[in-house]
C-alpha cells in the first residue's frame, strides 16, 4: 500500500512539473502560486557532492550524505562494497561521473540513471580588463586560447604592465563534481571537438596539458571554497580567469556589477553542460524510491539556479565516457 500510494504521489508531481514547464515554454497559462507539494520519502539517502548539496537538503524526508564526487566513486569501486549495507542509496551528479564510475566498478553498480534533472552551461569568468586583452590577443577566447597562453606574462601578450602572468584555475577532476567536467571542456576546447579519442591525447596534448595545470597549480580553492570563490575573495591581483558554472557566474557578475573591477563571463556557441542526474545504487534499499524524488528534487534545483533540461534528452558536448576517464587519470598523473 505504502509504495502504491509513493507511486501516486509521484505521478501527481510529474503532472505538477509538466504544467508548470509548459508555463515557462508559453504553451498554458498556470497560477502563479501553483506549488510542487512535499515529497516524503522514508530512509532515502542520497549521495549529494558541495555545489548540489543545499538543494538535497530542502527535501524532506531524505538523509543527505555531503561528499565529493570523487568519495562516491571511492565507495562504490571498494571490493568489499555491499549495496544492501551501504551509507547511500542513490546519486546526484552530473552523467558523466556515472559513466566513470561504471567503467571502475561495473556496469551493474547504479541503476539507468533516467532523466536529466537540471544542467547548467560551462562558462569561463573573468576580470573584464583581463577578458578584454584576451579577446584582443586571440579573437574567441576559451579554454585553447587560455592554455596556450597560461604562465605568459600579461604585457607580452597586450596586457597591463603590471598585470603579472596569465593565471588561470579549474577544480579538480578528481574530485570535484564539476572539475571533471571542465577537464573534459579544456581537452574539447583544445581538439575543437569532442568526438575524440583517449590515443589522440599525445606528447603534444600532453606537453599543452602539462603547461596549463602547471600555471594553474592544478586547481585551487581552500577548503570548501570555489576557484570562483578563491577570484572574488582575492581580486583582481590573484586569478584571471576560472571555470564555472553558468549559474556561479551570473551570481558572480551581480556580486561585482558597478565595483571598480567587474567581472564578466564568456560562453561557447555550443557549450559544454553540466547535466544533472539521481541514479540509483543497484541492490540498495531505498532503490525503489529515487524516482519518487526526482520532480521535487528538480524543482529544488531550478530554485537554486540550475536551467531545466528541456526538450529532447541534453548533449552536454563532452567527451565520451572512456575519454573523461582517461583524462582523469592524466591530471592525477600530470599534478602528483
Amino acid at each position: 500500500m505504502r509504495r502504491v500510494l509513493a507511486l501516486v504521489v509521484a505521478v501527481g508531481l510529474v503532472a505538477g512539473a509538466l504544467l508548470i514547464r509548459r508555463s515557462l515554454d508559453g504553451d498554458e497559462e498556470v497560477a502563479d502560486d501553483t506549488v510542487i507539494s512535499p515529497v516524503v520519502v522514508d530512509d532515502l539517502r542520497i549521495a549529494c557532492p558541495p555545489i548540489v548539496v543545499e538543494s538535497c537538503r530542502s527535501i524532506e524526508g531524505v538523509e543527505v550524505v555531503e561528499e565529493t564526487a570523487g568519495r562516491t566513486v571511492e565507495r562504490l569501486i571498494d571490493p568489499t562494497f555491499d549495496p544492501a549495507a551501504a551509507d547511500v542509496d542513490a546519486w546526484l551528479v552530473p552523467l558523466p561521473w556515472v559513466g566513470v564510475a561504471e567503467q571502475l566498478a561495473g556496469d551493474d553498480v547504479l541503476a539507468d540513471p533516467g532523466n536529466v534533472l537540471a544542467r547548467s552551461e560551462l562558462v569561463i569568468l573573468g576580470w573584464d580588463e583581463r577578458l578584454e586583452w584576451l579577446e584582443l590577443y586571440c579573437g574567441t577566447v576559451d579554454w585553447s586560447c587560455i592554455g596556450d597562453h597560461a604562465g605568459d606574462e600579461w604585457v607580452d601578450i597586450g596586457g597591463g604592465v603590471n598585470a603579472g602572468a596569465v593565471d588561470a584555475a579549474h577544480r579538480s577532476p578528481e574530485e570535484s563534481a564539476i572539475g571533471l567536467l571542465e577537464v573534459g571542456t579544456i581537452a574539447t576546447d583544445y581538439f575543437g571537438d569532442p568526438d575524440f579519442a583517449s590515443n589522440q591525447m599525445d606528447s603534444t596534448f600532453r606537453s599543452w596539458f602539462s603547461n596549463l595545470e602547471e600555471a594553474t597549480g592544478g586547481s585551487v580553492g581552500a577548503a570548501g571554497e570555489t576557484p570562483v570563490d578563491e577570484m572574488l575573495r582575492i581580486g583582481p591581483g590573484g586569478l584571471d580567469l576560472v571555470a564555472a558554472t553558468r549559474f556561479e557566474a551570473e551570481a558572480a557578475v551581480e556580486l561585482r556589477e558597478g565595483s571598480d573591477d567587474p567581472v564578466r563571463f564568456v560562453a561557447a556557441d555550443d557549450p559544454t553542460t553540466a547535466d544533472l542526474v539521481l541514479v540509483g545504487v543497484s541492490g540498495a534499499p531505498g532503490e525503489d524510491s529515487v524516482s519518487t524524488v526526482a520532480p521535487e528534487l528538480a524543482a529544488a534545483l531550478d530554485a537554486a539556479g540550475w536551467d531545466p533540461p528541456g526538450g529532447p534528452p541534453p548533449t552536454s558536448g563532452l567527451p565520451n565516457d572512456g575519454v573523461m576517464l582517461a583524462l582523469r587519470m592524466l591530471w592525477e598523473v600530470i599534478t602528483e
